[in-house]
């Protein structure tokens, strides 16, 4: 996964911060005045590989924050069971964190609904904030704040189209059931239009209707893509394989489906969404309200590419677009 260059990135965490103080690596507690250190609650539906990514930037910005152990993370995850998530949110809040932070939608929807008063809230990689109850606005949220994972969907968009000038239809598989799917479904069928794409979306509603569905979608459109939907983000070896008996290229608007076969896209850099989210929940720790936060909203992406997959399908990408790509694989 690219990285946004060290200088930036930088500037980017000391932006974040602010004029705070020096880092000091532990709190100190009100009856005895001994130090202890900030205790992070950490909670997610199941490992991944983007979500590890987050993870990672999220432990190892914490790590930078609070040096020589000054936080506590305690992490926990709820097998991919969605029914397991509120009571592994309340194992996590019968920890008594200073703080708690969530990794997508559906993990900082239950969190906000079962943390008490007295523990912020800081989400990670929520497509849609707003829309998902999470906060007022992105400017001022609230009880809670965060980083979105907002996909930059018009330059995926015109990736395809620079990639396909032919094309005028495109296959989108979703889920029904979850809202970041639905949001980013809704917003490509706006935006299509004016790259000249027609959008056919079908919904998947299990894991037995996706043959079906990928299938129709590569009979009937020039090229499929995988939008904001972690239930795609999944199937997208076996959404690639099916597309590939019709000789039809997919497109993505994240890494992992790119290096599961999708030809290329235009991404997320998920690991800095987790190194972003903990210099948020560092300055909460340190005495900020999150309704004073902003929720951060990732920059326009980077491209990736599937040179192997792509040749499949034959496609041969310009010299300037292989030239731009952060990450390529062979």
């Amino acid at each position: 996964m690219s990285r946004l260059p060290a200088m930036a990135r930088a500037a980017l965490i000391a932006l974040l911060v602010g004029a705070l103080p020096a880092v000091h690596g532990c709190a100190r507690s009100k009856e005895s005045g001994a130090a202890r250190p900030r205790r992070v609650a950490l909670a997610y539906i199941a490992p991944h590989e983007l979500i590890n990514q987050v993870v990672r930037g999220f432990r190892e910005g914490l790590a930078e924050q609070f040096p020589g152990g000054g936080c506590q993370i305690y992490e926990r995850h709820a097998n991919g069971d969605l029914a397991q998530l509120s009571p592994t949110i309340n194992a996590l809040i019968a920890q008594r964190p200073d703080l708690m932070a969530t990794i997508t939608t559906p993990a900082s929807q239950v969190a906000l609904k079962n943390l008490p008063a007295g523990i912020p809230l800081c989400f990670l990689a929520v497509t849609d904030p707003v829309g998902a109850g999470l906060v007022e606005s992105l400017e001022r949220p609230g009880r809670a704040t965060g980083v979105s994972d907002l996909a930059p969907f018009a330059s995926i968009l015109r990736f395809v189209r620079d990639t396909l000038p032919k094309a005028r239809r495109i296959g989108l598989p979703y889920n029904p059931e979850e809202q970041p799917a639905v949001f980013g479904k809704n917003r490509l069928e706006e935006l299509a239009p004016r790259y000249g794409f027609q959008l056919e979306a079908r919904a998947v509603v299990s894991r037995d209707d996706l043959d079906v569905v990928v299938r129709n979608l590569a009979q009937n459109n020039d090229c499929l893509l995988i939008g904001t939907d972690n239930a795609m983000f999944e199937a997208a070896p076996q959404i690639v394989k099916i597309a590939r008996e019709y000789r039809k290229p997919v497109f993505a608007g994240d890494s992992t489906s790119v290096k599961a076969g999708a030809v290329g896209g235009v991404t997320v850099n998920y690991y800095e969404v987790g190194k972003i989210g903990a210099a948020i929940a560092a300055r909460i720790l340190r005495g900020e309200k999150p309704s004073n936060i902003p929720v951060y909203t990732m920059p326009e992406g980077f491209i990736e590419l599937n040179l192997a997959s792509a040749e499949r399908v034959g496609i041969r990408f310009d010299p300037e677009v292989v030239k731009k790509a952060k990450t390529i694989y062979r």
